[in-house]
């Protein structure tokens, strides 16, 4: 069977359009200026760098535009979970972004990271990094039980 011949910029516009499922890489517009992606369902390694990897692919390369990281602990990890936190940490800390907020105990392997003990933390931290004048897209990752899912409809 023969492709359409679709060219990169169409595929990267049917990327951005894509709304994906809920909580699972879901694409919220909220407004002209802010893009909320939430990726909180669950939060494991793989997934995490998953996250990241298509965020930093996606956004990562745009300096037009305001990128914030929102992630907490991934938990039920047992004995490799500082081990494992850290090495998100490394891929955390090359990645082109503004600003990096944490919600967990593991903030301290993320570079310049804003540690928040509670989601209204995240809340006011997020209201202080968002400028309405400026592009931004905002990432959401962590384990479901931080409630990261619930920040789209607390900050609006």
């Amino acid at each position: 069977m023969q492709s359409d011949g679709y060219s990169i910029k169409e595929c990267i516009k049917g990327i951005e359009e894509y709304n994906g499922f809920k909580e699972r890489f879901e694409i919220k517009k909220i407004n002209n200026h802010l893009t909320i992606i939430n990726d909180a369902y669950n939060a494991n390694p793989a997934s995490m760098k998953m996250s990241l990897d298509t965020f930093s692919e996606i956004w990562g390369k745009r300096d037009n535009i305001k990128k914030i990281l929102v992630l907490g602990d991934m938990k039920e990890l047992g004995s490799v979970s500082e081990q494992e936190h850290k090495k998100i940490g490394d891929i955390v800390n090359e990645m082109n972004v503004d600003s990096i907020i944490y919600l967990g105990e593991y903030s301290r392997y993320f570079k310049g990271s804003k540690l928040c003990l509670s989601i209204d933390q995240v809340i006011e931290q997020l209201k202080k990094d968002v400028d309405e004048g400026c592009d931004t897209v905002i990432l959401l990752k962590g384990s479901n039980s931080q409630k990261l899912y619930t920040i789209p409809s607390l900050l609006c």
